[in-house]
Protein backbone atom coordinates (compact mmCIF):
# COMPACT_ATOMS: atom_id res chain seq x y z
CA UNK A 1 0.00 0.00 0.00
CA UNK A 2 1.32 3.65 -0.74
CA UNK A 3 2.63 5.68 2.45
CA UNK A 4 3.34 9.20 1.80
CA UNK A 5 6.26 11.16 4.70
CA UNK A 6 6.42 14.42 4.51
CA UNK A 7 9.05 16.46 5.84
CA UNK A 8 9.40 20.31 6.06
CA UNK A 9 13.15 21.58 6.82
CA UNK A 10 14.03 23.97 9.56
CA UNK A 11 16.60 26.76 9.66
CA UNK A 12 18.61 23.34 11.86
CA UNK A 13 18.76 21.53 8.53
CA UNK A 14 20.50 24.71 6.51
CA UNK A 15 23.30 22.78 4.02
CA UNK A 16 22.34 19.27 5.12
CA UNK A 17 21.55 16.88 2.86
CA UNK A 18 18.27 15.53 1.83
CA UNK A 19 19.77 11.30 2.98
CA UNK A 20 20.47 12.95 6.22
CA UNK A 21 16.30 13.40 6.76
CA UNK A 22 15.62 9.56 5.20
CA UNK A 23 18.40 7.91 7.50
CA UNK A 24 18.43 10.06 10.58
CA UNK A 25 14.63 11.29 11.16
CA UNK A 26 12.77 8.88 9.07
CA UNK A 27 15.36 6.12 10.20
CA UNK A 28 15.10 4.42 6.63
CA UNK A 29 17.27 1.09 5.79
CA UNK A 30 20.02 1.55 3.20
CA UNK A 31 17.78 -0.87 0.53
CA UNK A 32 14.36 1.31 1.37
CA UNK A 33 16.49 4.65 0.27
CA UNK A 34 18.12 2.55 -3.00
CA UNK A 35 14.21 1.77 -4.13
CA UNK A 36 13.11 5.43 -3.32
CA UNK A 37 16.24 6.95 -5.47
CA UNK A 38 15.66 4.33 -8.25
CA UNK A 39 11.83 5.16 -8.74
CA UNK A 40 12.71 8.58 -8.73
CA UNK A 41 10.20 9.00 -5.73
CA UNK A 42 12.54 11.77 -3.59
CA UNK A 43 10.65 15.10 -3.91
CA UNK A 44 11.68 18.24 -2.98
CA UNK A 45 9.01 21.33 -3.19
CA UNK A 46 7.16 19.01 -6.46
CA UNK A 47 10.22 18.33 -7.91
CA UNK A 48 12.05 14.55 -8.28
CA UNK A 49 15.77 14.98 -6.27
CA UNK A 50 18.39 13.08 -5.76
CA UNK A 51 19.83 12.31 -1.60
CA UNK A 52 22.92 14.06 -2.50
CA UNK A 53 20.59 17.99 -2.60
CA UNK A 54 21.36 20.49 -0.16
CA UNK A 55 18.05 21.04 2.10
CA UNK A 56 17.57 25.36 3.55
CA UNK A 57 14.85 26.06 5.38
CA UNK A 58 11.09 25.98 4.31
CA UNK A 59 12.20 23.04 2.01
CA UNK A 60 9.23 20.35 1.22
CA UNK A 61 10.01 16.89 0.91
CA UNK A 62 7.77 14.02 0.47
CA UNK A 63 8.99 10.27 0.26
CA UNK A 64 6.51 8.42 -2.10
CA UNK A 65 6.76 4.90 -1.04
CA UNK A 66 4.44 1.66 -3.11
CA UNK A 67 5.18 -1.56 -3.04
CA UNK A 68 7.68 -3.63 -4.46
CA UNK A 69 6.75 -6.71 -3.92
CA UNK A 70 2.87 -8.75 -5.46
CA UNK A 71 0.21 -9.69 -3.16
CA UNK A 72 0.57 -12.28 -0.67
CA UNK A 73 -2.44 -14.17 -1.63
CA UNK A 74 -5.59 -14.53 -2.71
CA UNK A 75 -8.60 -12.24 -1.46
CA UNK A 76 -11.28 -14.33 0.06
CA UNK A 77 -13.96 -12.96 2.14
CA UNK A 78 -14.42 -13.78 5.89
CA UNK A 79 -14.59 -12.38 9.25
CA UNK A 80 -11.43 -10.90 10.36
CA UNK A 81 -11.27 -8.91 13.54
CA UNK A 82 -9.48 -6.17 13.14
CA UNK A 83 -8.62 -4.12 17.06
CA UNK A 84 -7.20 -0.97 15.57
CA UNK A 85 -5.63 0.35 12.29
CA UNK A 86 -3.97 3.43 10.85
CA UNK A 87 -2.10 4.20 7.90
CA UNK A 88 1.10 2.24 9.38
CA UNK A 89 -0.23 -0.99 10.69
CA UNK A 90 -3.16 -3.20 11.66
CA UNK A 91 -4.08 -4.86 14.98
CA UNK A 92 -5.87 -8.03 14.47
CA UNK A 93 -7.22 -10.58 16.69
CA UNK A 94 -6.60 -13.92 15.56
CA UNK A 95 -9.33 -16.95 16.25
CA UNK A 96 -7.59 -20.25 16.91
CA UNK A 97 -7.52 -22.40 13.60
CA UNK A 98 -6.45 -20.06 11.44
CA UNK A 99 -3.46 -20.06 9.41
CA UNK A 100 -1.64 -16.75 8.94
CA UNK A 101 -0.33 -17.81 5.56
CA UNK A 102 -0.90 -19.66 2.80
CA UNK A 103 0.88 -23.72 3.43
CA UNK A 104 0.08 -27.01 2.44
CA UNK A 105 -2.88 -27.40 3.40
CA UNK A 106 -3.71 -24.20 3.92
CA UNK A 107 -4.92 -22.09 0.45
CA UNK A 108 -7.89 -19.81 0.85
CA UNK A 109 -8.67 -20.37 4.52
CA UNK A 110 -5.55 -18.13 6.12
CA UNK A 111 -5.24 -14.51 7.24
CA UNK A 112 -3.41 -13.42 4.45
CA UNK A 113 -6.54 -14.34 2.56
CA UNK A 114 -9.13 -12.66 4.64
CA UNK A 115 -6.95 -9.15 4.54
CA UNK A 116 -6.49 -9.29 0.80
CA UNK A 117 -10.36 -9.38 0.85
CA UNK A 118 -10.61 -6.34 2.82
CA UNK A 119 -7.26 -3.96 1.73
CA UNK A 120 -7.44 -5.36 -2.19
CA UNK A 121 -5.92 -7.76 -3.65
CA UNK A 122 -2.76 -6.19 -4.33
CA UNK A 123 -2.31 -6.17 -0.04
CA UNK A 124 1.38 -7.39 0.78
CA UNK A 125 0.47 -9.15 3.60
CA UNK A 126 3.32 -8.02 6.18
CA UNK A 127 3.20 -9.88 9.63
CA UNK A 128 5.42 -8.43 12.36
CA UNK A 129 4.69 -11.01 15.19
CA UNK A 130 3.28 -14.78 13.59
CA UNK A 131 1.15 -17.26 15.24
CA UNK A 132 1.03 -20.56 15.05
CA UNK A 133 -2.53 -21.70 13.85
CA UNK A 134 -3.99 -22.71 16.99
CA UNK A 135 -2.71 -20.01 18.81
CA UNK A 136 -5.08 -17.14 19.72
CA UNK A 137 -4.82 -13.36 20.15
CA UNK A 138 -3.23 -10.50 19.29
CA UNK A 139 -1.10 -9.99 16.33
CA UNK A 140 0.15 -6.80 14.15
CA UNK A 141 0.87 -6.59 10.54
CA UNK A 142 2.57 -3.49 8.48
CA UNK A 143 0.42 -1.66 5.90
CA UNK A 144 3.81 -0.57 4.26
CA UNK A 145 7.58 -1.86 3.88
CA UNK A 146 8.64 1.23 5.51
CA UNK A 147 6.79 0.62 9.02
CA UNK A 148 7.43 -3.34 8.74
CA UNK A 149 11.08 -2.51 8.74
CA UNK A 150 10.56 -0.40 11.85
CA UNK A 151 8.69 -2.66 13.49
CA UNK A 152 11.26 -5.87 12.76
CA UNK A 153 13.96 -3.37 14.60
CA UNK A 154 11.73 -2.80 17.90
CA UNK A 155 10.52 -6.78 17.66
CA UNK A 156 12.65 -7.56 21.09
CA UNK A 157 12.67 -4.49 22.42
CA UNK A 158 10.96 -2.48 25.27
CA UNK A 159 9.27 -0.70 22.76
CA UNK A 160 7.80 -4.02 21.78
CA UNK A 161 6.23 -5.71 24.49
CA UNK A 162 4.58 -9.27 23.86
CA UNK A 163 2.27 -10.91 26.53
CA UNK A 164 0.78 -14.48 26.46
CA UNK A 165 -1.41 -16.25 28.23
CA UNK A 166 -1.45 -20.16 28.54
CA UNK A 167 -2.47 -23.12 30.70
CA UNK A 168 0.24 -25.31 31.93
CA UNK A 169 -0.12 -28.79 33.19
CA UNK A 170 0.25 -29.08 36.90
CA UNK A 171 0.48 -26.22 39.59
CA UNK A 172 2.77 -23.70 39.16
CA UNK A 173 3.24 -21.69 42.22
CA UNK A 174 5.81 -19.40 41.56
CA UNK A 175 7.31 -17.18 38.29
CA UNK A 176 10.70 -17.36 36.60
CA UNK A 177 12.54 -16.82 33.90
CA UNK A 178 13.72 -19.37 31.71
CA UNK A 179 16.87 -19.10 29.31
CA UNK A 180 17.54 -22.02 27.16
CA UNK A 181 18.84 -22.43 23.87
CA UNK A 182 16.63 -23.50 21.10
CA UNK A 183 17.60 -25.59 18.16
CA UNK A 184 15.38 -27.77 15.68
CA UNK A 185 14.98 -31.66 16.64
CA UNK A 186 17.43 -33.69 14.82
CA UNK A 187 14.38 -36.29 13.74
CA UNK A 188 11.83 -33.73 12.81
CA UNK A 189 11.74 -30.58 10.13
CA UNK A 190 8.57 -28.78 12.70
CA UNK A 191 9.89 -30.00 16.42
CA UNK A 192 12.16 -27.82 17.84
CA UNK A 193 13.85 -28.54 21.20
CA UNK A 194 16.14 -26.88 24.42
CA UNK A 195 19.89 -27.20 23.51
CA UNK A 196 22.88 -25.48 24.96
CA UNK A 197 24.02 -25.09 21.51
CA UNK A 198 20.52 -23.48 20.23
CA UNK A 199 19.89 -19.56 19.06
CA UNK A 200 19.42 -18.02 22.86
CA UNK A 201 15.91 -17.77 24.12
CA UNK A 202 14.59 -16.09 26.91
CA UNK A 203 10.46 -16.35 28.64
CA UNK A 204 9.60 -14.75 31.68
CA UNK A 205 6.64 -16.10 33.06
CA UNK A 206 4.37 -15.04 35.77
CA UNK A 207 1.69 -17.10 37.61
CA UNK A 208 -2.27 -15.50 37.38
CA UNK A 209 -4.18 -18.86 38.92
CA UNK A 210 -3.25 -22.62 39.55
CA UNK A 211 -4.87 -25.35 40.67
CA UNK A 212 -3.33 -29.03 41.36
CA UNK A 213 -3.66 -29.73 37.77
CA UNK A 214 -3.39 -26.74 35.33
CA UNK A 215 -2.18 -23.60 36.02
CA UNK A 216 -2.98 -20.50 34.00
CA UNK A 217 0.58 -18.23 33.14
CA UNK A 218 1.73 -14.82 32.07
CA UNK A 219 4.67 -15.21 29.88
CA UNK A 220 6.68 -12.27 28.21
CA UNK A 221 8.65 -12.81 25.00
CA UNK A 222 12.61 -11.57 25.00
CA UNK A 223 13.43 -13.36 22.01
CA UNK A 224 11.28 -14.87 19.00
CA UNK A 225 12.22 -18.30 18.17
CA UNK A 226 9.99 -20.73 16.56
CA UNK A 227 7.87 -22.32 19.33
CA UNK A 228 9.30 -21.03 21.85
CA UNK A 229 6.65 -20.78 24.83
CA UNK A 230 5.96 -23.93 24.29
CA UNK A 231 9.43 -25.58 24.47
CA UNK A 232 10.21 -23.69 27.12
CA UNK A 233 7.14 -24.46 29.19
CA UNK A 234 7.62 -28.16 28.27
CA UNK A 235 11.45 -27.75 29.40
CA UNK A 236 10.24 -26.93 32.79
CA UNK A 237 8.08 -30.19 33.11
CA UNK A 238 4.75 -28.24 32.53
CA UNK A 239 3.77 -28.11 29.03
CA UNK A 240 0.80 -26.01 27.51
CA UNK A 241 -2.71 -28.26 28.27
CA UNK A 242 -3.55 -29.68 24.71
CA UNK A 243 0.11 -29.26 22.78
CA UNK A 244 -0.20 -32.37 21.02
CA UNK A 245 3.65 -31.51 19.97
CA UNK A 246 5.47 -31.12 22.91
CA UNK A 247 2.76 -32.69 25.20
CA UNK A 248 -0.44 -34.47 24.90
CA UNK A 249 -3.64 -33.71 23.79
CA UNK A 250 -6.40 -32.83 26.11
CA UNK A 251 -10.53 -33.63 25.58
CA UNK A 252 -10.89 -30.18 27.19
CA UNK A 253 -9.66 -28.05 24.33
CA UNK A 254 -8.86 -28.87 20.53
CA UNK A 255 -6.02 -26.49 20.73
CA UNK A 256 -2.71 -26.29 22.16
CA UNK A 257 -4.52 -23.61 24.92
CA UNK A 258 -2.10 -20.19 24.08
CA UNK A 259 -3.15 -16.73 23.85
CA UNK A 260 -1.31 -13.83 22.36
CA UNK A 261 -3.05 -11.80 25.18
CA UNK A 262 -1.51 -8.07 25.31
CA UNK A 263 1.15 -6.12 23.10
CA UNK A 264 2.70 -2.74 24.18
CA UNK A 265 4.06 -0.82 21.49
CA UNK A 266 5.74 2.83 20.36
CA UNK A 267 4.29 3.49 16.86
CA UNK A 268 6.93 2.91 14.53
CA UNK A 269 6.05 6.33 12.54
CA UNK A 270 4.34 8.51 15.06
CA UNK A 271 6.34 6.92 18.12
CA UNK A 272 2.20 7.45 19.64
CA UNK A 273 2.56 5.20 22.94
CA UNK A 274 -0.07 1.91 21.90
CA UNK A 275 -1.62 -0.60 23.93
CA UNK A 276 -3.87 -3.45 23.22
CA UNK A 277 -5.42 -6.19 24.93
CA UNK A 278 -7.59 -9.75 23.96
CA UNK A 279 -9.74 -11.19 26.83
CA UNK A 280 -9.06 -15.03 27.40
CA UNK A 281 -11.00 -16.83 25.18
CA UNK A 282 -13.80 -19.19 25.94
CA UNK A 283 -12.29 -22.27 25.48
CA UNK A 284 -9.11 -21.44 27.30
CA UNK A 285 -11.50 -20.56 30.13
CA UNK A 286 -13.94 -23.78 30.21
CA UNK A 287 -10.86 -25.60 30.13
CA UNK A 288 -9.31 -23.85 32.71
CA UNK A 289 -12.71 -24.18 34.65
CA UNK A 290 -12.82 -27.59 33.89
CA UNK A 291 -9.35 -29.04 34.61
CA UNK A 292 -9.21 -26.53 38.24
CA UNK A 293 -12.65 -27.46 39.39
CA UNK A 294 -13.35 -23.84 39.51
CA UNK A 295 -13.19 -20.69 37.16
CA UNK A 296 -10.46 -18.69 36.35
CA UNK A 297 -10.27 -15.78 38.86
CA UNK A 298 -12.38 -12.82 38.84
CA UNK A 299 -9.65 -10.24 38.93
CA UNK A 300 -7.35 -11.82 35.95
Amino acid sequence: MKRILEFTADTSWNGRFVRDVMRTHFMMSGSLIKRLKAANSIILNGTPVRTNHTLKAGDQLKFIITDDLPGSAAPVPMDIDIVWEDEDIIVINKPPGMATHTSPGHYGDTLSNGLAAIYGEDFVFRAVNRLDKDTSGLMIAAKNSYAHDLLIRRLHSDDFIREYCALAEGNLTAGGTIELGISRCPDSIIKRCTSPDGQYAKTEYTVLDSSENVSLVKLRLYTGRTHQIRVHLAAIGHPIVGDWLYGRESPFIGRQALHSMNIFLCHPVTNEELAFSAPLPADMAECFKSLAGRAVSSDI
